[in-house]
């Protein structure tokens, strides 16, 4: 399964404002298939969304900018830290979602 950005969409703050509640199949989840907490007022700790903050800049893979740039970072090589690299490859990394309007 891959994941989505839905710009302009507010966090649903509970089941019950969320559109992925599907009243037709007794008011579940349409992404996992559980039942909504819709009378509690508040999202339950399985939901599968996630807040993207704004205003943010570019959103980045950090692993693809690691893997494919290795010999411009200086590596722990116990945990796998990086200890020093060169800025300037950050500006060719594979953008994963584009600054937020805000940030432009």
């Amino acid at each position: 399964m891959s994941d989505i950005l839905i710009r302009g969409m507010e966090m649903p703050k509970s089941c019950a404002d969320c559109f992925l509640e599907d009243p037709y199949d007794g008011y579940n989840c349409r992404i996992i298939p559980k039942s909504a907490n819709w009378g509690l007022g508040e999202r339950p700790s399985w939901c599968p969304l996630v807040e993207v903050p704004t205003p943010h800049g570019d959103l980045i893979d950090r692993d693809a900018l690691r893997d494919n740039n290795c010999d411009v970072f200086e590596i722990n090589g116990a945990d796998g830290t990086i200890l020093a690299m060169d800025v300037s490859i950050i500006d060719d990394a594979p953008i994963i979602i584009p600054a937020s309007e805000e940030e432009t």
